[in-house]
């Protein structure tokens, strides 16, 4: 049973995950999508209310609620198995404008990503492995972009920092070039299916099934 989390990129990756988790190792993978259109994880970078994964905000808690309530066993048929085996994570958009614009500071951001990472091993494994999708790029804004390349840097320092915490997909910084954007900042299909691809094939390498 995976968790994703995060922003709306993350959402649509869940299909292509499970599709090809299941073609390489034969066996179906059930995924738990709790991720928030726009969220961010710094409330300073929270906009228009879409919420943030901050302690302050409710989007951990919620996530907390739904996969409880997933492995519950008075919750047929979605209890077939009785642990988390990781969280992906994709996230930073909100928070890499913060940045950009001189809102959010990279160490805010780096202790929130590192708290984050603690309050979901506090509750579901103190070795549960947390796999970041990286921020990409933003087309449209310069400021944003530089704040985005901060926010990738800091997701690499967390992943190096800790045995458990991976970088499983780090190609997104290529979208522009590859025109697998739709929108300034959101994937498009191909982008996606690539994401899903790739994800199946770190985890089935790293042992994460």
């Amino acid at each position: 049973m995976l968790v994703i989390a995060g922003q709306s990129n993350a959402v649509p990756v869940g299909d292509t995950l499970a599709y090809h988790y299941k073609k390489l190792t034969g066996n179906e993978i059930y995924i738990i999508k709790c991720a928030k259109a726009g969220s961010a994880l710094n409330a300073k970078a929270e906009t228009n209310n879409w919420g943030n994964w901050s302690p302050s905000g409710n989007l951990l808690d919620a996530s907390f609620d739904e996969i409880d309530k997933r492995l519950s066993f008075i919750y047929p048929p979605y209890n077939k198995e009785d642990a988390i085996k990781a969280i992906i994570w994709s996230q930073g958009e909100n928070d890499g404008e913060a940045i950009g614009k001189g809102i959010l500071t990279a160490e805010e951001y780096k202790a929130d990503l590192k708290n984050l990472i603690l309050e979901y091993r506090k509750r579901y494994g103190s070795t549960l492995p947390f796999i970041i999708i990286e921020t990409g790029r933003h087309a449209a804004c310069m400021e944003c972009d530089e704040g985005y390349t901060v926010v990738r840097k800091i997701q690499g320092e967390v992943a190096n920092e800790d045995a458990h915490t991976y970088i499983g997909y780090n190609e997104t910084k290529h979208f522009i070039e590859r025109k697998w954007l739709k929108d300034p900042v959101h994937y498009n299909q191909e982008a996606l299916n690539d994401i899903g691809k790739k994800l199946a094939q770190f985890m089935v390498a790293n042992g994460i099934q």
